[in-house]
């Protein structure tokens, strides 16, 4: 019996997968194309509300909160910062379009998400050197009960363990855009 025969004569003919011209798709994909948007959307809202932290004067003004102080940096610790936030703008929209481009099954979301993903690991990398480097001259609120070797070593683990949390997501997306299933079902 062919391919297309069958015991019931009112049936279609059907094709095998075997025969089939139409790749089958994984929903990874999609799957990590939902997620980037997502993440991209929660990056949006995060380099907003900083951004308005930063330049509204109202908002500005001198803190004793420790996050608040790390913002109001002045000098060139403060042009890093911005610079920062642009790579952060930069590699959010990355992110975003990589997402509609996974979702849609497209070759080039795959290529963004593998650019995103090495850029953000870059990027994770250089903000914690900037953080090791404030955390070593910054020192502890008046108000706090620690010393200043306490404090230090409280803020590098800080540092240690958000890098370490930020680099999960963009190796783990690098990962599985190297499939073979995956770059098969991208057209």
């Amino acid at each position: 019996m062919s391919q297309y025969e069958s015991n019931n004569p009112y049936s279609a003919p059907t094709e095998s997968n075997e025969f089939s011209s139409t790749p089958t798709r994984t929903p990874i994909p999609m799957v990590f194309g939902i997620l980037n948007i997502l993440f991209g959307a929660f990056g949006i809202c995060g380099l907003i509300g900083f951004g308005v932290v930063m330049l509204v004067p109202e908002l500005n003004q001198q803190s004793e909160d420790m996050p608040f102080q790390a913002i109001q940096a002045e000098g060139p610790l403060r042009y890093i910062q911005m610079a920062g936030v642009g790579v952060g703008g930069v590699l959010t929209l990355v992110l975003v379009a990589a997402g509609v481009g996974l979702w849609r099954y497209r070759h080039w979301g795959r290529t963004l998400s593998i650019v995103y993903s090495a850029l953000a690991v870059l990027s994770t990398i250089g903000s914690m050197g900037l953080n090791f480097y404030i955390a070593q001259n910054q020192n502890p609120p008046v108000n706090a009960q620690i010393d200043s070797e306490s404090f230090h070593a409280l803020m590098i683990a800080v540092t240690l363990l958000s890098g370490c949390g930020s680099l999960i997501y963009p190796v783990v997306l690098f990962i599985f855009m190297q499939l073979d299933r995956v770059k098969r079902s991208l057209t």
